[in-house]
């Protein structure tokens, strides 16, 4: 059985004014049943981050947000241990959470405008029989070294002859710069400059290489583990939000932009295949199906 449903998350623009409300609410729509890692380790939570506005004011480098950094945590669909819905709040940000990702094992990843990033354990053992709202859940692990608001997350995918260890993860930053973790250690390994604010990191899906979007509408590529740029992709008209390889040819990554495009590229021959422009505003988000190629979702502030 398949089963979908929708993520609302916001990704406010780094300079948008304190309190304001963001004109960047997406909504995304998520297909169960299609990442095994998520069905296996995690079983059916579904994790939603989003601002809790009546909390304490978060500012971290050029971030302006009223939050609390609330992670909530929802199961979609009741069986005889729990009903739907609101299972348990982590609380472990001291100001809104921006960003998180899921590694293949399971383990619950946040970065928040606080500039840290959270590690958590999100086993259903952990949720069952207690009561969600006043039940504490804190971070199992904490990673400092960004010096602005934590914009995006990304476990690296190891490659096996790059020599790499397993349970790398990549960051961007407000302070612009892209870092790579060794999460066991809590251990910043390398820290790669960028001239503006990182809001996207894609993992090639053979490992051994990242791409980043910044603000700046270029696109960098980086091998692993040396940290060597590989190259870089312009052509945009404002900044960059999101970019993905498409898991089924490695060859091919798409790019959301403020532009109000999406545009897709050849990154073996490194230039510009299609440019795609049905937005009405900025695009923020881009995926690509894993199951049917040359189809990808994006969404953005048209609502």
């Amino acid at each position: 059985q398949v089963s979908y449903v929708k993520m609302f998350f916001c990704r406010c623009h780094p300079k948008s004014d304190e309190g304001a409300t963001c004109p960047a609410r997406q909504t995304s729509l998520l297909r169960l049943g299609t990442t095994e890692a998520w069905a296996l380790q995690v079983f059916h939570l579904l994790l939603l981050a989003y601002l809790v506005r009546e909390g304490a004011g978060g500012d971290s480098g050029q971030f302006h947000h009223v939050g609390s950094g609330a992670v909530h945590i929802l199961k979609q669909g009741g069986d005889g241990n729990a009903p739907s819905g609101l299972i348990g709040i982590l609380e472990g940000h001291t100001a809104a959470v921006y960003t998180l990702t899921i590694s293949p094992e399971g383990c619950l990843v946040t970065g928040a405008t606080d500039r840290s990033i959270a590690i958590w354990n999100v086993s259903w053992e952990r949720f069952l029989g207690k009561d969600p709202l006043t039940t504490k859940h804190k971070p199992i692990r904490r990673l400092q070294g960004h010096d602005a608001g934590v914009t995006a997350l990304a476990f690296v995918k190891k490659n096996v002859n790059d020599g790499m260890p397993s349970g790398l993860l990549a960051s961007g930053g407000a302070d612009n710069a892209t870092k790579i973790w060794d999460v066991q250690a809590a251990t910043a390994l390398l820290s790669l400059p960028h001239p503006k604010t990182v809001f996207g990191i894609a993992t090639h899906p053979e490992g051994g290489e990242i791409g980043t979007a910044s603000w700046d509408g270029v696109i960098r590529f980086f091998t692993l583990p040396t940290g060597m740029k590989r190259g870089e992709l312009s052509g945009h008209d404002a900044g960059l939000y999101s970019v993905a390889y498409s898991p089924l040819d490695s060859s091919l990554l798409a790019s959301a932009s403020a532009d109000r495009t999406v545009r897709i590229w050849d990154v073996k021959q490194m230039q510009l295949l299609w440019t795609l422009k049905s937005h009405r505003d900025h695009v923020t988000t881009v995926e690509w199906s894993p199951l049917d190629p040359f189809t990808l979702a994006s969404g953005g502030w048209d609502r």
